[in-house]
């Protein structure tokens, strides 16, 4: 009797042990995502990562985009630091970071010509947002993205983001 009493137990404890386990979310400390504006500019593909074993706190993130505007090839490379403030799905996002912005039409004039155009850039960034992550792993951000090249001062330019967290 002692003994069926001891394995019943037993047996409920793990139980209770691993549903407590199961219970638990991993953090998603990676994401993927694609950025409509923002500091892709137009529009970028984007890994984000967290430097720690938790889904919020310091993290970094890059990306590279593309579109042809008028036959000039727009190439850009946004790298930042980000930092998340928040708990589970719900953050808020405050980073600063640089975009490389990589021109280059090519022919002007006769195609015979060759003559290509091309040129570079750099601009600053900072990035001020909200990120929702659902228990799914699906990705939701927008926020603003003030850019500064040297000389100009855009404070607000929008940012939405679609993407998935793993």
């Amino acid at each position: 009797m002692k003994l069926k009493l001891f394995i019943i137990a037993f047996i409920a404890t793990m139980l209770s042990f691993f549903q407590t386990i199961k219970a638990q979310e991993v953090p998603k400390r990676n994401a993927i995502f694609v950025e409509v504006y923002g500091t892709g500019l137009f529009h970028s593909v984007n890994y984000d990562m967290r430097f720690d074993q938790i889904s919020n706190g310091l993290g970094t993130r890059i990306g590279i985009g593309y579109t042809a505007i008028d036959g000039v090839r727009v190439f850009t490379l946004p790298i930042a630091f980000n930092y998340l403030i928040g708990k589970k799905r719900n953050f808020l996002e405050l980073g600063v970071g640089g975009t490389g912005i990589f021109l280059n039409q090519g022919n002007i004039g006769s195609p015979a010509s060759g003559l290509d155009i091309s040129s570079s850039t750099a601009i600053v960034h900072g990035m001020l947002g909200y990120r929702r992550v659902s228990a799914s792993g699906f990705l939701l951000r927008a926020g603003i993205t003030p850019l500064f090249n040297g000389s100009e001062f855009i404070p607000f330019v929008p940012q939405a983001s679609l993407g998935f967290a793993f």
